[in-house]
């Protein structure tokens, strides 16, 4: 039996806030809320680059303190849309990126 799911991928960074918070907070507390058949992960990269050169690191010698983030979420695809809409508003830096993602086993307890 296959699942039909959207995996969500936000690419942004820590500092990006929305109302006043962390992005990522948001959008987990946002997702927990919605109280739906879906996970949600942020992570927190070591070192990567923006789309304007800057690059982050963790290196003692170069300490950067805006580090990527990525925030993945899996969500049913029949409420994909609505939850991208959201989504959409509360994202105003990074990459939103979308694919559909067949799940072969989801339990819970």
């Amino acid at each position: 039996m296959s699942l039909r799911y959207s995996e969500i991928n936000i690419f942004t960074s820590e500092e990006v806030l929305f109302h006043g918070a962390p992005l990522y907070e948001e959008v987990v507390r946002y997702i927990h809320e919605l109280k739906i058949a879906a996970r949600c992960m942020v992570t927190r990269c070591i070192g990567g680059c923006y789309e304007n050169g800057e690059m982050a690191t963790q290196a003692v010698m170069a300490a950067s303190f805006n580090m990527p983030v990525m925030i993945k979420i899996i969500v049913p695809s029949a409420q994909a849309d609505t939850i991208l809409q959201t989504l959409e508003q509360m994202v105003d830096e990074g990459i939103v990126a979308v694919q559909e993602v067949n799940i072969h086993s989801h339990k819970t307890r």
